[in-house]
């Protein structure tokens, strides 16, 4: 059987030339309040619950019940260890509305889980609703004045939210992905070939992971990866027929005392024992896919979800990885958004060490959601990264309110004209040059943490 032929992209549309996107865009410029509801041809349905222009939350799209449990699990863990409690908390909501925003809000009123898990948890389902709905075609919209969201967890700028998407929808279709859905399921098409091609391990994991029960987004979850990563990984699979893609059905919509959550951790005790015998859904670390099966020929530091660290590798309450000194600290906190763990490290020893706070980003992807969250004082971004560079983030960056004048410094062994004229157009503040030297690293961190404009 011949290997199947990839289209290549030849251009990718930006998130802001799209109707769904300006339809968002000029609901903020007229502060409208309500709901903005979206539909395509295909029968799925998109709703956005404004106040004032900002976004309260989205929902709505092809799994909006896998993406539910799945952010569950990452961002708010706690509640999955007792999960016949969510059965008794539904009973208690309109379940006919948003029930899964009501929960959200339930639980942060009864202290279960706390406002910031809840803003992180919905800040990560409007991530994936946005993606989604700029994937969708010949989209219809209509605007409904009576919302009915009364409490706000979080209200976020729209400009937020497209920036959040926008690196992974430039870096989704520049790896040619742009036909597929991080919402399908990998599933193995020709299990002889791949047997025949590749060693027993790596067909052994990809048996066990591949089994068209996951999507892209649920492994990437599973494997602590980013999903733009998993999808790339599968490529070369892709391309020769072995796995192919398809589109599975959303779990049921939870109700009140009947709920099941198969998919996530969390079920009771006895539950899991007798699906453990028959439907195991959890991959144990033998089954974790070895960095030569995602990455032939490639080494990538991990990217770990929010929630999630390298350490445990179990679900917390979120919090960012690699930050020195109390979150609570009055001191300035300085960002390094840097691909190489040695670079992320030496920072934070002598930003550490000069009394600073310290907060390091591996994977240029997640930046942007966990700037937002800490809103450091100064950001150090390294020009060449994967997916994303420096220029494009930064670009990003500036976009945002929040962002406009906090000094922003590139980390780069380039220092030509061409590079500090292109830095100075897309809004840096300053160069930094590799290999780092400690001295010249605490005259710039000095300098602008002092001034605290660029």
């Amino acid at each position: 059987m011949t290997a199947r032929q990839i289209p290549s992209v030849i251009s990718t549309p930006t998130l802001s030339s799209l109707e769904q996107v300006r339809s968002l865009r000029t609901l903020q410029r007229f502060q409208f309040s309500g709901e903005l509801v979206l539909n395509d041809p295909r029968g799925h349905q998109w709703i956005f619950f404004l106040h004032l222009g900002g976004i309260l939350y989205a929902t709505g799209g092809v799994h909006p019940v896998r993406r539910w449990q799945r952010n569950l699990a990452i961002h708010c863990p706690q509640v999955l260890t007792h999960p016949d409690t969510i059965g008794r908390d539904l009973a208690s909501i309109n379940v006919k509305k948003c029930w899964d925003y009501q929960l959200l809000c339930l639980w942060v009123k009864q202290r279960r889980i706390t406002p910031e898990q809840a803003a992180n948890m919905i800040r990560a389902v409007l991530t994936e609703v946005v993606f989604d709905l700029a994937q969708a075609k010949q989209v219809t919209h209509q605007i409904q004045h009576n919302y009915s969201l009364p409490t706000k967890l979080v209200l976020i700028e729209i400009n937020q939210a497209i920036a959040q998407v926008q690196l992974l929808w430039q870096t989704w279709h520049n790896a040619q992905l742009g036909e597929y859905s991080p919402n399908q399921a990998p599933v193995i098409k020709q299990p002889e070939q791949l047997r025949n091609n590749r060693s027993i391990e790596v067909y052994q994991t990809l048996t066990n992971l591949l089994d068209g029960h996951h999507t892209l987004r649920d492994l990437a979850v599973k494997q602590r990866r980013h999903v733009g990563d998993i999808a790339q990984a599968l490529m070369p699979y892709l391309k020769s027929g072995w796995v192919e893609l398809t589109n599975i059905p959303d779990l049921p919509t939870p109700t009140p005392n009947t709920v099941r959550n198969r998919e996530n951790v969390g079920a009771d005790k006895q539950e899991s024992r007798e699906k453990c015998r028959d439907e195991p859904r959890h991959v144990s670390p033998r089954q974790v896919l070895p960095r030569r099966v995602l990455e032939p020929g490639k080494e990538k530091v991990k990217a770990y979800p929010t929630g999630i660290t390298p350490t445990s590798g179990k679900a917390n309450v979120p919090k960012t990885p690699l930050t020195s000194a109390n979150a609570t600290s009055t001191k300035s906190l300085v960002a390094c958004v840097d691909d190489s763990r040695w670079v992320i490290h030496t920072m934070e020893k002598v930003i550490g060490a000069a009394g600073y706070r310290f907060l390091g980003v591996e994977n240029a992807l997640r930046a942007i959601p966990t700037l937002l969250v800490r809103k450091p004082d100064l950001i150090f971004l390294d020009l060449v990264m994967p997916n994303v560079n420096g220029y494009e983030l930064c670009t990003q960056l500036r976009k945002l309110s929040c962002f406009q004048n906090t000094p922003i410094v590139f980390l780069t062994g380039k220092d030509g004209a061409a590079d500090r004229l292109h830095a100075k157009f897309v809004g840096a503040s300053d160069f930094l040059s590799k290999p780092l030297n400690s001295r010249n690293l605490l005259t710039v961190l000095h300098k602008h943490i002092k001034q605290g404009v660029y």
